[in-house]
């Protein structure tokens, strides 16, 4: 079945390190992998974050597992707080971590 789907993205980095990242974003969740659905066309996801840490205070406390994440692409990148500095390629994709107010997070 025909799908979109990203292939070759590379989005330009911010200016904003890591520690900067985790300090702007205090107390959340910082998610390295994501595995779920997204609409193409109304742009809501909801998914497993996977690879994920809880963050107290701007710093990575302990690792979560398997927690459930939901929202809305588009709404997500007009949300979007923060950029960071260094480029991460994963797979078919280079993109600097990219911190977003107010993702739905149920625990797992």
């Amino acid at each position: 079945m025909p799908s979109i789907g990203t292939t070759n993205l590379r989005m330009s980095p911010g200016d904003l390190d890591d520690k900067a990242l985790f300090a702007a974003l205090g107390d959340g969740l910082y998610v390295t992998r994501f595995s779920g659905n997204v609409d193409e066309v109304s742009g809501d996801f909801s998914g497993v974050a996977k690879g994920s840490f809880l963050v107290k205070r701007g710093r990575i406390v302990a690792p979560v597992k398997e927690t459930l994440i939901a929202g809305n692409v588009y709404d997500l990148l007009q949300r979007i707080v923060g950029i960071g500095s260094a480029v991460k390629r994963t797979m078919a994709t280079e993109a600097p971590a990219v911190l977003v107010d107010s993702v739905v997070v149920t625990t797992g």
